[in-house]
C-alpha cells in the first residue's frame, strides 16, 4: 500500500476510535443538576425535617429545612462519593442556640445515578456542634425551564423560620430584574436568570438598610405548584423558592403570587 494511503487509513481509523471513545464517555457522564426533596435528621434525636434544595454543579448547591436553616453544599457533587465542607446558616435574622451565626460540617455520603442523572443522595454532616444525616431525591419538576415572562409579577412571601416568619414583598420583571423589601426594613434589588433545560433560577441580590440585611448574596431558586412551607394554605398560584448566601449569612425564602 502506498505510504500516503496508509497514513490516510491510519488517520481515519484513529479519528473513528476517538469519536467512539467520546461517545462512550458522554454516555457515562452524570450530572447532579436539578431540584431535590428529602429529609434531614439532626443528631439530637428530633423528628426528621422536610428539606428542599437545588444543585447547579460548579456554581451553587444547597438545601434548606422547614425550620429555615440553610445548608450550603460542595458545588462539585456528581455520581459516587460525596465529600467536602458544608456551611449551615440559621433562619435569616437569627442565630443558632449557642449564638453562632453559622456552623461548619464535614460531609460524607453517596450519590446514585441512573441514565446519566443523579437520582438520590444520602449524607452525614459531622461537626463540633450539631450535625445529622440527610436523604435527597431528584424531582421531575426540574424540567422544563420556567419562563421569566410567565414568572413576572408581584409576590408576597416569607423567610422560612422555626418561629414567626418575617414577610417579604417582591416584584419580578420580565427581564429577570427584581426589587424587594422585608420586615427587617431591608430593601434590595437583584436578578434571576434561567438555567436552560432545568427548572433552576440563578439568584444574585444586594440589600441594605441595617445590620441584619444580607448585603450581596448568590444562590439558586426553583418554582413549584405547591406550598412547601405551608404558609399560604396551599392556594393555587405560582410558588417561587430561593436559597442564597454569602460568607456571613444566608436565607431560605418562599414567595407566592396568585
Amino acid at each position: 500500500m502506498p505510504i500516503k494511503i496508509l497514513i490516510r487509513t491510519l488517520a481515519m481509523a484513529l479519528a473513528g476510535a476517538l469519536l467512539l471513545g467520546g461517545c462512550k464517555f458522554a454516555t457515562t457522564t452524570t450530572t447532579a443538576e436539578g431540584v431535590y426533596f428529602g429529609f434531614y435528621t439532626a443528631n439530637n434525636g428530633s423528628n426528621p425535617l422536610p428539606i428542599y434544595g437545588a444543585i447547579l454543579p460548579h456554581q451553587y448547591a444547597y438545601f434548606g429545612d422547614s425550620d429555615g436553616d440553610l445548608y450550603v453544599l460542595p458545588d462539585n457533587i456528581e455520581n459516587g462519593t460525596l465529600k467536602g465542607n458544608v456551611t449551615a446558616f440559621p433562619p435569616f435574622g437569627q442565630n443558632f442556640s449557642n449564638a453562632q451565626s453559622k456552623r461548619s460540617f464535614s460531609l460524607s455520603g453517596q450519590a446514585s445515578a441512573s441514565n446519566g442523572v443523579v437520582t438520590n443522595m444520602t449524607g452525614i454532616l459531622t461537626g463540633t456542634i450539631g450535625g445529622g444525616s440527610f436523604t435527597l431525591t431528584h424531582q421531575s419538576l426540574s424540567t422544563p425551564a420556567p419562563s421569566l415572562a410567565n414568572l413576572a409579577g408581584t409576590y408576597q412571601g416569607y423567610y422560612w423560620s422555626n418561629g414567626a416568619s418575617t414577610a417579604i414583598s417582591f416584584t419580578l420583571n420580565s427581564d429577570g430584574s427584581f426589587g424587594f423589601n422585608d420586615g427587617f426594613s431591608c430593601t434590595g434589588t437583584g436578578t434571576l436568570s434561567v438555567t436552560p433545560g432545568y427548572n433552576l433560577l440563578q439568584v444574585n441580590a444586594t440589600s441594605s438598610g441595617n445590620s441584619v440585611c444580607a448585603g450581596t448574596v448568590n444562590g439558586l431558586g426553583f418554582t413549584a405548584a405547591k406550598d412547601l412551607g405551608n404558609l399560604f394554605s396551599n392556594a393555587a398560584g405560582t410558588y417561587l423558592y430561593l436559597g442564597a448566601s454569602n460568607t456571613n449569612t444566608g436565607f431560605v425564602a418562599e414567595l407566592f403570587k396568585s
